[in-house]
């Protein structure tokens, strides 16, 4: 390993403490042995409060904003590259479960009741989002507000889940639809 790249990983643990010392400060960080894959991932708090398990381990440039809502990770949890996580209300992930690349969760819609007020400033309706345990979000899914997913599910890439998935299943599509049992 030459000494720009051993330089560059030591800074990454460094700066990857310090955002640990900041988020422990305040929430609900359990142990030290997380990894943040680097120093562009993003925790954006107003008002809100992250509960995270052990070993988490966040790809570049994921974004977690508890935005008066509450993000709660689970233990041995993987979020891949490019993944946000934008909680209103609440955003739970189960234990032991895996984001591909560019997932989005989103606890809250915008209200868009008329068009003589501008969507901005129409506010928003919010439902909590559950992941179960053990589950699998492909690539580019979107998980909208509201949404249960049971333990040990899958929802496959480029899907837009808008309807609770019960454990064991497979769902894909636009929107996400069951498309088998698994076991």
């Amino acid at each position: 390993m030459r000494i720009y790249q051993r330089l560059q990983l030591w800074a990454n643990q460094l700066l990857s403490f310090f955002i640990l010392l900041l988020l422990k400060r305040k929430n609900s960080i359990q142990g030290w042995n997380h990894y943040f894959a680097s120093p562009l991932n993003s925790f954006r708090l107003s008002s809100g409060k992250f509960s995270i398990g052990n070993h988490l381990h966040l790809e570049d440039q994921v974004k977690l904003y508890a935005c008066q809502g509450e993000i709660e990770i689970g233990q041995n949890v993987f979020i891949n590259r490019q993944c946000t996580i934008v909680s209103m209300k609440k955003i739970s992930i189960g234990s032991n479960s895996i984001f591909g690349n560019n997932v989005s969760l989103f606890d809250h819609d915008h209200n868009i009741s008329t068009t003589k007020i501008p969507y901005k400033e129409q506010g928003y309706t919010y439902s909590e989002i559950k992941i179960g345990q053990n589950v699998w979000l492909g690539a580019n899914s979107v998980i909208l507000k509201g949404v249960h997913i049971g333990d040990n599910s899958i929802v496959a890439a480029g899907s837009v889940v808008t309807k609770t998935i019960a454990a064991n299943e497979l769902w894909a599509g636009v929107p996400a639809k069951k498309i088998r049992t698994l076991g």
